[in-house]
């Protein structure tokens, strides 16, 4: 646990060092645009040092995690053997990662710690991007992405992580911005990393319908529906996966499983919910001061459906997971419904509540990311 809190210091250390000085030159009279202005205290040479934190933190973790030693000797062995990279990389699901993967091993000749660098550099730019180009709070954002279990992924879930990245960028800047063309080659990058991103824009073009209509009441009948009857249409999907030419995903999809019953599965539906109800009861205030506030409740309403769906079925893990990434910029929003002098209130309110959240979670051993082994511990160098 001292890693993981040892994180979270310095990164509100360095998010702080220029802020606080900035914050002064602010009119602290008006409350208001002190929160509106706190975009720009936070600057990109704060932003890069956090950057560096979460890099340097990533590159010693050693072999933290489910599926560590698989990636590291998976690298050993692309340099150790001189493997080419047509016998490689050009055979595998995710081409984009497996080519970088065989490219990082040959370069750095299968040293683990600036191999896990650069993975981490490909975690964190992409999410730091557009934090700062899309966050109203950057110092919330940037604590609700480690409190949220974002930040913290083990080598089972690199690749969706960058993928997820991407798809950030994708859909939070392109489009809901209706600039197609650009989308389309993120969520092409994406896919390259992981192929889970291609089940995400379903769900993007679900976030962009309005939310009180007829076919908000569709999307969650539909939903209780798929919940019941999941055991019968999921053989359907995997058909399909086979259909296409994806048997790996297939293979590794088609046994609906018993989920995730378990307190850690009825904390993030906890969570969810009132996170959601929160924005359904405040939805008319917050609909009024951000004209896409429809997008972020249709991606909260998706969170909790989804996470309902994790405890029958828990590949669906992966999927709420895109979506669930959106709520680093939907937490400082809602703070705004509070009113000026209770918006600081109510997000200390919200970084507690996933503060604790996180803390459950890394003790209930989720991902197997506790306890935190660096390279000098498991000597992997």
């Amino acid at each position: 646990m001292f890693w993981y809190v040892l994180n979270i210091i310095l990164t509100i250390t360095f998010l702080q060092i220029n802020a606080n000085m900035d914050s002064l030159l602010i009119d602290n009279i008006n409350t208001n645009r002190y929160f509106i202005l706190s975009k720009n205290v936070i600057n990109l040479k704060n932003l890069f040092f956090v950057l560096l934190i979460w890099t340097a933190l990533y590159s010693i973790k050693g072999l933290t995690g489910t599926d560590s030693f698989n990636y590291y000797f998976t690298n050993k062995y692309i340099y150790n053997t001189n493997i080419s990279f047509r016998e490689y990389a050009l055979v595998k699901r995710d081409l984009l990662y497996h080519i970088i993967e065989w490219g990082l091993s040959r370069i750095f000749h299968g040293y683990w710690i600036p191999i896990c660098a650069i993975y981490a550099l490909l975690l964190y730019i992409p999410i730091l991007y557009v934090i700062k180009k899309e966050s109203i709070d950057i110092f919330t954002s940037c604590l609700i992405y480690i409190f949220s279990m974002n930040f913290y992924y083990g080598f089972n879930g690199l690749r969706q992580g960058i993928a997820m990245g991407f798809t950030l960028i994708a859909y939070n800047i392109y489009f809901r911005k209706c600039n197609y063309l650009k989308y389309i080659l993120f969520m092409i990058i994406a896919f390259g990393f992981h192929n889970t991103a291609m089940f995400i824009v379903p769900m993007h073009i679900i976030t962009m319908q309005k939310f009180h209509s007829i076919k908000t009441i569709i999307f969650i009948t539909i939903a209780i529906f798929l919940y019941i009857f999941m055991v019968e249409w999921w053989g359907g999907i995997i058909g399909l996966l086979n259909e296409i030419g994806q048997k790996k995903i297939a293979q590794d999809y088609k046994v609906i499983t018993e989920g995730m019953k378990n307190r850690g599965s009825y904390l993030r539906i906890m969570v969810s919910l009132s996170v959601f109800f929160i924005a359904f009861i405040k939805y008319k205030n917050l609909k009024e001061r951000f004209n896409d506030f429809d997008n972020d409740i249709w991606i909260l309403v998706i969170c909790v459906i989804g996470n309902i769906f994790i405890s029958k079925f828990v590949y669906f893990a992966r999927l709420v997971a895109y979506v669930n990434l959106s709520i680093i910029f939907i937490i400082p929003k809602l703070a705004y419904a509070f009113g000026d002098k209770r918006n600081r209130e109510f997000k200390l309110l919200m970084l507690i509540l996933y503060f604790i959240h996180m803390i459950v979670l890394l003790y209930h051993g989720d991902s197997n990311l506790y306890p935190f082994k660096p390279v000098w511990i498991s000597n992997s160098y």
